[in-house]
């Protein structure tokens, strides 16, 4: 049981937590602010009068036809707490390289937390090691560091990244932000902030490099801080709950003073307020249930960058709440996967149909069907079945709990009887088995 619980520590320390996130799409373009009622399908505005290139389709003769997006490369070298400055020990990032000959697009994922909390991982993106990108996860100062150190941070770290892109083989013309909540406020701020020269802060490093990004993928990060109040009653979100303007607020605790006493700050701390025509494409998806960011926050920062002729789309995830995995559902995923592709890859996603899984299968069709050899050697491994069943009761009614060290627990053979997990089998079953399985599952969206 001790080797048990170490192997349980290895395997949360790569990043198979609550926290791991999935990215993936693929949209269709509608005229501006119309909103579509289609049931489980999201809502999508991608402005108006703009090409984004968002259907991948050309016309007969005057273009070659995208190519379908290749997945044919594979998780290359990994460098873990790096640090792109040296004035705190959260200055660090995470890097995983890709086996694809370089120079290679890049995505940055800048966690959440309210500014407040929170840390990085190594998150799977959907397969985009084998797409070919280089992953980098980034920490941060936080808000007890004052106002702008979580932006002045970020930015360090682009400049670092690019200052050493050809260590790693990044692309320095490709790097791509995302995040989610004060990650995506971060992400979008900077896209909004490139060329604002008070908010980047030379002594951290790399003074000759940009922090300029190529792409911004903001999941319902605030916009515009003093509004925030405002847009949870325009969002029907039930009385009493988050207050944004309040003294403990997370938006006053970063701003490091209420807005009667500073409201310069805030609005300096809000991205929208930036927004000046010299914006990457964003990309910005948010829940219609969100009431920790009220869903007009990423109306506003789409409207304001629509006012300023640049290319963005924003994607409402229909009863969607503060929570990435929910905003990926009924194919959000593979629209910002397919979103990505084409801006930085120029090929075309095709998202895989939801096929019913083979006769007799223990598991089910999203596994199926997007991990199909692995889901077919769990299949004939019962310690693998139940352990990937108590996955799927897990993460499906208890979001809260630790899914992996619960039902590592539970499927242990000291809990239950034959077929379970013992030291004999654990390697061969959770190592090499159903680990990659649930890589891959979590990639692809298929669990609750």
């Amino acid at each position: 049981m001790q080797h048990l619980r170490l192997c349980i520590g290895i395997l949360i320390s790569f990043g198979c937590t609550e926290e791991t996130v999935t990215l993936d799409a693929g949209g269709q373009r509608v005229d501006a602010n119309l909103v579509q009622d289609t049931g489980s399908r999201p809502w999508i505005d991608a402005g108006e009068h703009r090409d984004s290139g968002n259907t991948g389709r050309t016309d007969v003769g005057t273009e070659t036809p995208m190519q379908v997006c290749e997945l044919i490369y594979q998780e290359g070298s990994r460098h873990r707490d790096i640090a792109y400055a040296s004035d705190h020990e959260r200055q660090r990032l995470d890097i995983i390289e890709t086996t694809a000959p370089g120079p290679s697009p890049t995505i940055v994922w800048i966690h959440g937390g309210g500014w407040r909390a929170g840390s990085k991982s190594v998150i799977s993106f959907g397969d985009f090691s084998r797409r070919g990108y280089v992953l980098v996860a980034l920490g941060y100062r936080l808000s007890d560091q004052g106002w702008p150190s979580p932006l002045v941070d970020v930015k360090a770290a682009i400049r670092w990244l690019r200052a050493n892109a050809s260590t790693y083989g990044i692309d320095p013309d490709r790097i791509a932000v995302a995040g989610s909540s004060a990650g995506g406020h971060l992400a979008a701020f900077l896209g909004a902030s490139m060329g604002v020269t008070e908010l980047d802060d030379p002594s951290l490093g790399n003074a000759n490099s940009s922090s300029a990004v190529n792409l911004v993928i903001n999941y319902y990060g605030p916009a515009e801080l003093a509004l925030m109040d405002d847009d949870t009653q325009t969002n029907n979100c039930p009385s009493g709950g988050l207050c944004h303007l309040c003294e403990d607020s997370p938006e006053t605790m970063l701003a490091g003073c209420s807005i009667s006493d500073c409201p310069e700050r805030w609005n300096q701390a809000s991205p929208v307020t930036h927004i000046d025509g010299n914006e990457p494409p964003f990309l910005t998806i948010h829940g219609t249930a969100d009431c920790t960011v009220p869903t007009p926050q990423s109306q506003r920062l789409h409207d304001a960058l629509l006012a300023f002729g640049q290319d963005s789309e924003l994607i409402l995830a229909r009863g969607a709440g503060h929570n990435v995995r929910q905003c990926n559902r009924g194919g959000v995923q593979d629209q910002v996967i397919a979103y990505i592709e084409r801006q930085f890859r120029q090929c075309l996603h095709e998202a895989q149909p939801v096929q019913a899984p083979p006769d007799g299968a223990q598991l089910d069709a999203c596994l199926h069907t997007h991990c199909s050899e692995l889901a077919t050697r769990c299949e004939a491994t019962p310690a693998c079945v139940v352990l990937e069943h108590c996955f799927q009761s897990c993460f499906g009614e208890t979001p809260q709990r630790n899914c992996i060290r619960h039902c590592l627990d539970s499927s242990h053979c000291d809990a239950k009887d034959p077929p379970c997990i013992n030291d004999n089998n654990y390697r061969a079953v959770v190592q090499r088995l159903h680990r990659p399985l649930y890589d891959c599952g979590r990639a692809a969206n298929c669990y609750p």
